[in-house]
């Protein structure tokens, strides 16, 4: 064989070569691109996922305060309108005629 011929053959063959190279980088992109697509749906999902914690967490605190407040509520009233004297003064104020319910300097 001359050498044109072996140059020609190792040019077809280099083309062949460089074509399947081309083809196979093609071919494996779409996979990197849904990856990459992939990736990034999963990190906003996560985002989301930590700031409904994060919301549930401030709620949750909230919800304990309030319970506080609400259980304090009903200490300071128990302990107002349950003692002794609270009764016998509204029992007073029943038979004076005054149902209003309130006493003076309550809320």
């Amino acid at each position: 064989m001359t050498l044109w011929a072996w140059l020609s053959i190792a040019f077809v063959a280099g083309a062949l070569l460089g074509a399947g190279v081309v083809w196979w980088l093609g071919r494996r992109r779409p996979n990197e691109v849904r990856l990459r697509r992939m990736q990034a749906a999963l990190d906003r999902f996560q985002g989301e996922v930590a700031h409904h914690f994060q919301e549930s967490a401030e709620l949750i605190t909230r919800l304990r305060n309030d319970v506080e407040q609400l259980y304090q509520h009903l200490e300071q009233g128990a302990a107002a309108l349950t003692t002794e004297e609270a009764v016998q003064r509204r029992l007073r104020q029943l038979e004076d005629g005054d149902d209003t319910g309130r006493t003076t300097g309550s809320r």
